[in-house]
C-alpha cells in the first residue's frame, strides 16, 4: 500500500445511485491520487477535540493486560537505537 503523497493510484467518485455496479462507474469520474485525504477531512466533522494519547492502559474496571510497548516494538525500538548509535 502506497501512502497519499506517491499518488500512484486513482480512485472513482460518483454521487449518483446506479442500478449496478457497472452503470455507477460508468458515471464516475476518475480522480487521481488517493481518496484518503478526503475521507480524513471528511471524518473530522465527527470527532472531538483532540486528546494527547495515553500513557497508562487500564481503570478500575478494565485492568492493564499489556505492557505500553508489545514485545515485538520493544525489540524493534532497540534496533533502531542501536544503528544509530
Amino acid at each position: 500500500m502506497n501512502p497519499p503523497a506517491k499518488n500512484k493510484h486513482y480512485y472513482f467518485e460518483n454521487n449518483k445511485i446506479a442500478p449496478t455496479a457497472e452503470e455507477w462507474l460508468e458515471g464516475a469520474k476518475q480522480i487521481p491520487g488517493s481518496w484518503w485525504p478526503d475521507y480524513t477531512k471528511w471524518l473530522e466533522q465527527f470527532g472531538g477535540e483532540k486528546k494527547a494519547a495515553r500513557i497508562t492502559f487500564g481503570n478500575s474496571k478494565y485492568k492493564k493486560k499489556w505492557k505500553l510497548l508489545p514485545a515485538c516494538m520493544s525489540k524493534k525500538k532497540q534496533h533502531l537505537s542501536s544503528i544509530n548509535n
